[in-house]
């Protein structure tokens, strides 16, 4: 058999790309549910707000770690942000090259009429799923997790 059919099999097989289609349709299910709700929102700009209202007033660079993105790909996101008036860049006050980020209220806003959506989105989607499955599963998402953090890191030196 060839390489690429066998290689094709483990992939239909494989946990990742099963995870990566979940999330895909999580993705498009909650931007769904944004948009029947009258909620001009993607889910990143969901994720990026909570981090940003968690983590009020920090530097650029510290919420882009925060959120798992590279720098270049967080300042374009908090730039559409930006323009949409739910965050706002400041100058640090110690340093006037380190870019503070803040949620408006406008942002806080958005996130009052976005979270009853996701928590209900949260409620249907774990409906049926026992306290003992969501814990495997949360323990296996957290062994793939560190792996890949490991393999990254082994590649990088």
């Amino acid at each position: 058999m060839p390489l690429y059919l066998r290689l094709s099999m483990n992939i239909e097989n494989s946990i990742l790309p099963f995870l990566g289609r979940t999330v895909k349709f999580l993705d498009f299910y909650v931007e769904e549910e944004f948009t029947r709700n009258g909620i001009t929102l993607s889910k990143m700009q969901f994720v990026f707000l909570m981090i940003i209202s968690r983590n009020n007033g920090q530097p650029q660079n510290n919420l882009a770690f925060l959120t798992g993105r590279d720098k270049t790909t967080f300042t374009r996101n908090i730039g559409t942000l930006e323009k949409k008036g739910w965050v706002e860049r400041k100058p640090s006050d110690q340093d006037k090259r380190i870019k503070l980020v803040c949620i408006t209220e406008l942002g806080r806003s958005i996130l009052q009429e976005a979270a009853p959506i996701i928590e209900c989105i949260i409620d249907e989607v774990e409906e049926g799923i026992t306290e003992k499955e969501r814990a495997s599963f949360l323990h296996t998402l957290t062994k793939i997790r560190t792996k890949l953090i490991s393999l990254r890191e082994d590649k990088s030196k």
